[in-house]
């Protein structure tokens, strides 16, 4: 029983500590998928466009 005693201070504790820490990886992970994003968008446009520019040419 006490544990019961520290328990809210713990608590407190951890409830200050988590939130900055989920912030930084929250904001790591927007990070990550907004490049993963971009970098996937590149991709893309430039398979579409490298394709358009093979279809135009005629193969010999």
């Amino acid at each position: 029983m006490a544990n019961i005693a520290i328990g809210p201070s713990k608590r407190n504790f951890i409830i200050i500590i988590i939130p900055k820490f989920s912030l930084r990886i929250l904001r790591l992970s927007l990070k990550v998928a907004t490049t993963a994003n971009t970098y996937c968008a590149r991709l893309y446009y430039f398979l579409v466009r490298f394709r358009a520019y093979a279809d135009g040419i005629p193969c010999l």
